[in-house]
């Protein structure tokens, strides 16, 4: 077994966990709007991302690490209008009925949102390249730390999305409702801003 640094490891990984991003949040919503099953699909496209995602970092996590700057301004201007679509259904979600009539989103959308999050990109990266370097090269390994990769993503992502079916109920209310939207679609700009390296000029 590699000699692996255990404690900063799942330190860093429970941090991320508690960490409102993108994935999250929108859990959160989907959650509230649609209730925990029906977000299933959604959670299991961010999930096979992460998995897909984690395969990839490990085998190819130099090259990686090294394409990644040439690409980064790109995925971070893609990934940014898509949070700000996000915050924008959030934003405009009703609560007062079941379902309110809207399609809940799917696989593709959460596989989509897994590729398109910059900070998702950073959090397998730096895994690999700064708690996992010892099993870097061992298709075994590396397919053992996707797998649970992957399950801390579904872990999370449902803990946030069954928070959001929790309290869907007190959201019936218009004025709690707009208060939640508003909350959850500000994050997520905050989120938006935060990829295009904006949050700390504006907020400072």
């Amino acid at each position: 077994m590699p000699a692996i640094n255990w404690v900063p490891l799942i330190s860093f990984l429970l941090i991320t966990a508690l960490s409102p991003g993108p994935n999250n949040l929108s859990c959160v919503s989907m959650g509230v709007q649609h209730g925990y099953k029906r977000s299933l699909i959604y959670i299991m496209g961010i999930v096979f991302g992460m998995i897909v995602q984690s395969l990839l970092s490990g085998l190819i996590s130099t090259t990686l690490f090294n394409l990644f700057p040439k690409f980064e301004t790109v995925l971070r201007v893609i990934g940014a209008a898509y949070i700000l679509w996000l915050a924008y259904i959030t934003l405009n979600s009703s609560y007062a009925t079941d379902n309110n009539g809207a399609k809940p989103l799917g696989f593709k959308d959460g596989f989509l949102l897994q590729f398109l999050n910059v900070k998702a990109i950073l959090f397998v990266l730096t895994v690999y390249t700064a708690y996992l370097q010892p099993i870097l090269g061992n298709i075994v390994y590396i397919s053992v730390a996707a797998l649970l990769l992957g399950l801390r993503s579904f872990l999370v992502n449902s803990t946030w999305a069954v928070f959001g079916s929790t309290i869907r109920r007190f959201l019936r209310h218009s004025v709690v409702n707009k208060v939640f939207n508003i909350t959850v679609s500000a994050a997520l700009v905050y989120n938006a801003l935060d990829l295009l390296g904006f949050a700390k000029k504006i907020f400072g």
